[in-house]
């Protein structure tokens, strides 16, 4: 979730399977449209936040194609992505958890 002073947006990434996720956007603003400009501003913001997001696409689906090749071996999460990190390695845990159960 980002919040600015003009717009707030959440992102939020769904997996679909091991290959696929579907990525929600939810742009949020606080009060009425005063006026037809501000209408046209905000739909323009959202218009914006939209094509940024699809620019991102094209990188999302060259990685995953890297990992599913086996071209890459693992991903660095940059520093902004910590809960990302933080997510992946409890689900790593989780999965050796279960793996040391032997019920694998």
């Amino acid at each position: 979730m980002l919040g600015t002073p003009a717009q707030h947006f959440s992102h939020v990434v769904y997996p679909v399977s091991a290959t696929r996720s579907r990525g929600v956007i939810r742009i949020y603003w606080v009060g009425d449209d005063s006026s037809a400009s501000e209408r046209f501003a905000r739909e323009h913001a959202m218009a914006t936040a939209r094509d940024i997001h699809a620019e991102d696409r094209a990188v999302i689906e060259a990685g995953q194609r890297g990992l599913s090749s086996g071209a890459l071996t693992h991903i660095h999460f940059q520093t902004q992505e910590a809960l990302c990190r933080h997510l992946y390695n409890g689900v790593r845990d989780a999965v050796e958890a279960w793996r040391a159960e032997g019920v694998a």
